[in-house]
C-alpha cells in the first residue's frame, strides 16, 4: 500500500508515498523523474508528484486490480487491468 523511494548511494529512505487502499502492483517513472504512475489492487492508477509526495491525479474506471502502468513522453498514461481493459 506504500511506495518507498530510496537513495541507492547510501541506502537511505528519501520518501514514502501512501495513497493506495490495496497493495501496489506496478510503477513506472516518467523520463523527467518528476512524476510516477502506480497501479494497485484498489482498481486505480495514481499519478504522483515526486517532490511534494502528493497524488496529482487518480485514474479510475477499472473493474479489477491494475497490474500494469506505463508513462509515455511524460504526458500519456496507460493502465492495464485484470478486467482485460487498457485505459
Amino acid at each position: 500500500r506504500a511506495i518507498r523511494l530510496w537513495r541507492p548511494s547510501n541506502i537511505k529512505l528519501v520518501s514514502t508515498f501512501e495513497g493506495h487502499a490495496w497493495p501496489v502492483h506496478s510503477i513506472d517513472v516518467a523520463a523527467s523523474s518528476r512524476t510516477f504512475l502506480s497501479g494497485g489492487g484498489d482498481r486505480a492508477a495514481l499519478l504522483w508528484d515526486v517532490e511534494t509526495g502528493r497524488v496529482i491525479r487518480r485514474l479510475g474506471g477499472h473493474l479489477a486490480r491494475v497490474n500494469a502502468v506505463r508513462i509515455f513522453n511524460d504526458n500519456i498514461h496507460l493502465s492495464g487491468s485484470y478486467d482485460r481493459t487498457v485505459r
